[in-house]
């Protein structure tokens, strides 16, 4: 028998009045350890997608971030992370720091809210938990966050969002003591994640040709791989949140699933009905926004609701892009307010509706299963809190950070050279993917050295001069200083160089805006 020890983490609501008998069982710890390793591998995996979504020039930057971020995530739960999310409530608020760097985390023994897997394998499956969500943010801020900004920035909003709120809803905090439910991060994670998503978007800016740059994805293969990695370590994060490998793991399984499929179907069709073709990335994403809204309902839901639920992701977060983008004009690079913030609002809120307890004993039926208006009222009242506690203390980071350093921003020229030369130092490729390179063979050419980093890039065939290459894309280019018009300087027009290989030629060019400010080769 587990010691009681008030109101710990050590006991769940549905425990506090019962004696907690621990049975580690070989068959939920081995599926409790494969879905820690799954989620662990989907921080991984977030950094390829994002990567593939960018311009060459940064796609390290977010993968460092990924990388490094996961470093600093786990430090930063094992030292007073799992403590004051789980650790002895106060007041409804925060924990206490009883468990810093893991202190009386049993490993040969349970705790309440898993009776069947060791407390340790416990503590480290939440750490990844809580290691990815900040991380779900660096998709709004593509290719113009400084790294300093960024690492200070991750510690303090686990410090002052995650934990908090992730206490409020599964440590024993106040909407817990409500019935608020959320099986594997809708609000936890998902809604706090988008909500700082959108503020960092506003409050950091457009990036320079926000219009040009905002399609300029460089490797699509890349990102198929990332998401093809999410969806199979979202098994783990979702069935895995049953913390045992019995029915509710297996429905949570297949609602993930079922919901992905659905919202990706709708990203599908909704292409090709407005531009007459499907588009690969928009597809994937599709998938994405499905698995994020699923996620807070995935272990209290029927299959068929899933179904449904699915299509309505899709429906929302595909025309919720086309808003925030297109409408309100926010930078937010990779979509994550939408494909993740707003679907996992979407979900949170279905619990209120479509939640039943022939599902999961542990959870309270919805309202079309009888349950009345409370458990949905719980859950928009959650939503609320957890979207405006994410989205003001966002807001305040951002404010101290760029206080204390100035700016959070990099600077226009190191956006033109790139993050990934610029701030580590190192490129993804051996060879210039942005740069523009030309089958173009004239003997006589004057090759002309050039160190500044290209414009543009552009596909084009051998039969094609210079000229008629410079001359199809000047309109497509938007200067620095908001004109479209951009000029060649008279006396250095394009001409031909030869690249190291010797295989295939480059065009170069000085530019100026019509201003007269130079903007490069």
């Amino acid at each position: 028998n587990a010691e009681y020890m008030g109101d710990s983490i050590l006991f769940s609501r549905h425990t506090l009045s019962m004696a907690i008998v621990c049975n580690i069982d070989d068959g939920d710890t081995s599926w409790m350890l494969v879905s820690t390793a799954m989620v662990m591998l989907m921080i991984l995996a977030l950094g390829f997608f994002e990567a593939g979504l960018l311009r060459a020039k940064n796609a390290l930057s977010v993968i460092n971030q990924c990388v490094t971020g996961m470093a600093i995530g786990s430090g930063l739960w094992f030292v007073v992370g799992l403590s004051l999310t789980y650790g002895r409530d106060q007041n409804g608020i925060i924990g206490t720091f009883e468990h810093a760097f893991f202190l009386n985390v049993p490993w040969d023994d349970c705790w309440a809210v898993a009776t069947s897997v060791p407390a340790l394998l416990w503590a480290t499956y939440q750490m990844m938990f809580a290691v990815i969500t900040p991380l779900l943010i660096t998709g709004a801020w593509a290719e113009r966050f400084k790294f300093a900004s960024f690492a200070i920035f991750i510690i303090l909003w686990d410090l002052f969002v995650y934990y908090p709120v992730a206490h409020w809803i599964w440590g024993q905090g106040w909407l817990m003591q409500r019935g608020v439910l959320d099986f594997a991060g809708g609000l936890t994670i998902h809604t706090t994640a988008g909500t700082a998503a959108f503020v960092c978007a506003v409050m950091l800016g457009r990036r320079i040709n926000f219009k040009t740059v905002n399609n300029m994805r460089h490797n699509i293969v890349l990102t198929c791989i990332g998401a093809a990695l999410l969806w199979f370590g979202w098994f783990g994060f979702n069935a895995g949140s049953a913390l045992h490998s019995r029915s509710v793991a297996a429905v949570a399984f297949i609602n993930t699933h079922i919901a992905a499929s659905c919202s990706m179907c709708v990203w599908i069709l909704l292409p090709y009905f407005h531009h007459r073709h499907v588009s690969l990335v928009e597809s994937v994403n599709g998938a994405i926004a499905g698995l994020a809204g699923v996620t807070p309902a995935s272990g209290y839901i029927t299959p068929q609701s899933a179904f449904v639920l699915g299509i309505i992701l899709g429906l929302i977060s595909y025309y919720s892009v086309i808003f925030v983008k297109g409408k309100l004009r926010v930078d937010d690079v990779l979509d994550v307010s939408s494909v993740h913030g707003l679907t996992g609002v979407i979900g949170s809120i279905a619990i209120g509706f479509a939640s039943t307890t022939s599902v999961n004993p542990n959870g309270i039926d919805g309202l079309f299963y009888g349950g009345g208006l409370s458990l949905l009222g719980n859950q928009l009242l959650a939503t609320c809190v957890a979207m405006a506690w994410s989205g003001a203390f966002t807001y305040l980071i951002i404010r101290f950070l760029q206080y204390s350093q100035n700016t959070v921003r990099i600077s226009a020229k190191g956006e033109v050279q790139g993050l990934d030369e610029k701030e580590l130092k190192e490129k993804a490729y051996d060879f210039d993917i942005d740069d523009v390179f030309v089958d173009y063979t004239d003997p006589d050419s004057n090759p002309i050295p050039t160190n500044q980093q290209p414009l543009f890039r552009s596909s084009v065939e051998p039969s094609q001069t210079a000229s008629s290459i410079l001359e199809s894309r000047l309109t497509q280019l938007d200067s620095s200083t908001g004109s479209r018009q951009l000029l060649l300087v008279p006396d250095r027009g394009p001409q031909v160089v030869l690249n190291e290989r010797g295989s295939r030629l480059m065009i170069a060019a000085s530019f100026v805006s019509t201003q007269g400010k130079a903007l490069g080769e």
